[in-house]
């Protein structure tokens, strides 16, 4: 049947509108329909009756720590006498892809956050360095440590702020640019997380802060006759 979006489909003596097209997947839902549990109890004539029920098995655990067991007992308390069969070859794949997922953020994602740390740091110090006079004069002319730490600070979290509203607005384009394409049957889940984009927001800049305090800090506290001697 070449049926689209928007066609109506007769099931019995009901008429149904698409609403959603899936895309093939090689599988026995390519000739399935999909539809409310009260729409196919009508019209099938089966008011109040289940046969199965698929679920997605959400522990994640391969098939060598029995996640069988697991959920034979927690589903059993809620549903007495039910039959539970797990698709073991589609799980233990599922499983071990997010074990492996996780495994590699719990490297890269400490890697990511050292690496910019190192990069926010060299170039505080860079840039402290290069205005040792200038800091030399400042001091020279009665201005406290704090005062002078607070420049370099602000600088860095303004350095933050721009960085977190910029990064995270980019990532959220090219996840609604691009997402729909890569994941096409999660497609009207991908919407802008702008809850995690204010927590970016504030993160961000005291991150930036506390890396450029130590070389704000070194800087603050040289002498500042021996800072103007190198002029």
């Amino acid at each position: 049947m070449k049926k689209k979006k928007g066609d109506k489909f007769h099931v019995g003596t009901a008429a149904y509108e698409i609403v959603n097209d899936a895309i093939e997947t090689g599988t026995q839902d390519d000739i399935a329909v999909f539809m409310r549990l009260g729409d196919a109890q009508a019209t099938m004539q089966l008011a109040g009756k289940i046969n199965e029920i698929e679920a997605i098995d959400c522990l994640c655990l391969t098939a060598d720590q029995d996640p069988l067991s697991i959920l034979r007992k927690t589903i059993g308390e809620i549903l007495p006498g039910v039959q539970v069969v797990q698709k073991r070859v589609q799980a233990d794949a599922r499983a071990k892809q997010r074990q492996t997922r996780e495994r590699v953020n719990q490297f890269v994602l400490p890697t990511v956050l050292l690496i910019g740390a190192l990069w926010v740091a060299v170039l505080f110090v860079i840039n402290v360095r290069d205005r040792r006079q200038e800091i030399g004069v400042l001091r020279a002319i009665g201005k406290r440590g704090g005062q002078i730490a607070g420049l370099f600070l602000g600088k860095a979290i303004l350095l933050g702020l721009a960085a977190s509203v910029a990064g995270a607005l980019l990532g959220t384009w090219l996840g609604l640019q691009f997402g729909p394409e890569l994941f096409p049957v999660t497609k009207n889940a991908i919407k802008p997380n702008w809850n995690l984009v204010s927590q970016l927001a504030v993160a961000m800049p005291v991150f930036a802060a506390l890396v450029a305090f130590i070389p704000t800090t070194l800087a603050v506290s040289q002498d500042p006759a021996s800072s103007l001697r190198e002029d």
